[in-house]
Order: structure tokens, then C-alpha cells, then sequence
């Protein structure tokens, strides 16, 4: 079976929590999976990039937009981990309906810290914030 040519969404819903070694053994299997598999790759080097400049590593100072722009291209290509440190950054910034927005994309998707998020936001959130979220998943079913 060729997987390059599954739904990116149902490739996405399987490995989009995978951490870069699980997503590297992954792309060994075959070459369908490979390919398949490549927008997550390219999604896991932005979520670096994205990681280095919010903690100011690699010779990088500290940037917490230019962390942003890498977390949003990471998570513009299916990756979890991308989205939660976009929300993370968009709560710490007072844009919390942006940030719960990828909360739940990511803790749809199965990701354990996009539901811990969310969880945490709920708890956190005002009336306004638990009805959004309300209305999202009523929305999804």
C-alpha cells in the first residue's frame, strides 16, 4: 500500500505526537511511509528551531516571536508538539483563545500535552474561555 498517498490528515492523526526519533524510524520503514511521513519531518526541524529561539540556545538569542514563526510553521505542518509551544507562547502573550485554539487541535490529535494544556486552561479560564471551548467540541461532533 502506497501511504504518501493516505489522507495527510489520517498520516497526521497516527504520528502527529511522535517525538523525532519515533518519526525517523517511522520514515525507515518504507518509502511510502517516508513520504508520508515528510511534512511531520519538516515539521520537527521548525519545533527546533522554534525551541532554540524561545530558550536563546545554539548561539541564538532568546526571541520569542521568531520562536512563534517557527512553532506556527511546525504546527501549519501537523505537528503537535509545535502547536502546544505556539499556545504556550500565545497564553504567556494574553492571546489565550489563540492558544486554547491549538490546545485542542493538538489534544484532538491525541497529544497528551495539548490535553494537559487544555485541561490546566479550563481550570485557569475564564467563563468566556470555557464557553469557546464548549463550542468547539460541541462543534466536532
Amino acid at each position: 500500500y502506497d501511504y504518501s498517498l493516505a489522507p495527510f490528515e489520517l498520516v497526521q492523526k497516527i504520528a502527529a505526537s511522535f517525538s523525532l526519533p519515533n518519526l525517523r524510524a517511522a520514515s525507515l520503514v518504507c518509502h511510502a511511509w517516508r513520504d508520508a511521513l515528510q511534512p511531520l519531518r519538516q515539521a520537527m526541524m521548525f519545533l527546533r528551531w522554534g525551541k532554540r529561539y524561545k530558550h536563546g540556545r545554539g548561539g541564538l538569542r532568546s526571541n520569542v516571536d521568531k520562536a512563534l514563526e517557527y512553532f506556527l510553521e511546525g504546527a501549519a505542518r501537523g505537528s503537535t508538539p509545535s502547536m502546544v509551544d505556539a499556545g504556550l507562547i500565545y497564553w504567556e502573550m494574553g492571546k489565550k483563545e489563540k492558544g486554547i485554539a491549538l490546545y485542542t487541535k493538538a489534544a484532538e490529535l491525541g497529544d497528551p500535552n495539548g490535553q494537559c494544556n487544555l485541561g490546566i486552561s479550563y481550570l485557569q479560564g475564564s467563563a468566556t474561555v470555557l464557553w469557546l471551548n464548549f463550542n468547539i467540541f460541541c462543534s466536532c461532533k
